[in-house]
């Protein structure tokens, strides 16, 4: 029951990319140690764990060292909740403006070496300018299970499309909203024209504002927490 790897969208990626055959056990592609918290470490230090080893995902164990369940990023965005991305910064400076890009003729193998050589979590690809769709490491599990030849498909048979688009004079709530409603994790920021001019990503907001944020929710929670003592104080002092 004790964790001793994990496996992830990111792993698949370096698979893919090296050629790694079908055969080869989950024990030699996973990563390891894994990066573990008790249940009942509070969200702020939890989250900072998550920073401190560079993760995505952080497995959760019981008093046994037993696994108990795994938060991602998407987790902490979720329990965060929109409202409190609200007085944060226009979008243009959380965006990345710069941005891997291929053609939709170019070859799933050429995006798949890019995303591993580069570090993205995506390439977008674009015609004229404008993006037509997206390859993304959520897609990487979807290129394993199909045996997909990498090098004789082309990005445009193996992409998600159409894109996922916001405006770019978008507020981030707006974005994380788009995010929801679509269940993507990037979304590419598109001028009056419909090009794009950048690419905001779960991740890279995240990792720009999350400590800030982090600790103005739980500042809020402080708050509500001290309220509530107050109020149950009070409550049993009338009730004496």
């Amino acid at each position: 029951g004790r964790p001793v790897g994990i496996l992830t969208e990111h792993d698949l990626v370096r698979l893919l990319s090296e050629r790694v055959p079908a055969g080869r056990t989950v024990g030699v592609m996973m990563s390891t140690p894994v990066v573990t918290a008790p249940t009942d470490l509070d969200f702020r230090a939890a989250y900072l764990l998550l920073r401190e080893h560079s993760v995505r995902h952080l497995v959760a164990v019981d008093e046994r060292g037993a696994t108990a369940g795994v938060a991602s990023e998407s987790d902490f965005r979720t329990h965060l909740g929109i409202e409190i991305f609200r007085h944060t910064a226009d979008l243009a400076a959380l965006m990345d403006h710069r941005i891997p890009t291929l053609a939709p003729t170019a070859t799933t193998a050429a995006a798949v070496a890019l995303m591993k050589s580069a570090q993205w979590d995506y390439v977008l690809v674009v015609a004229d300018d404008k993006p037509v769709g997206i390859l993304t490491e959520r897609d990487m599990p979807r290129l394993v299970g199909g045996a997909v030849d990498l090098d004789g498909t082309p990005l445009a048979a193996a992409m998600v499309a159409p894109a996922p688009t916001v405006d770019c004079g978008s507020g981030v709530v707006a974005v994380l909203e788009a995010m929801d409603r679509s269940g993507h994790r990037h979304m590419a920021v598109i001028d009056a024209a419909g090009r794009a001019v950048g690419m905001v990503s779960q991740h890279r907001l995240l990792e720009r504002l999350g400590l800030d944020i982090i600790d103005e929710a739980w500042e809020q929670y402080d708050a509500i927490e001290s309220a509530r003592h107050a109020f149950e104080v009070s409550l049993g002092m009338v009730l004496e």
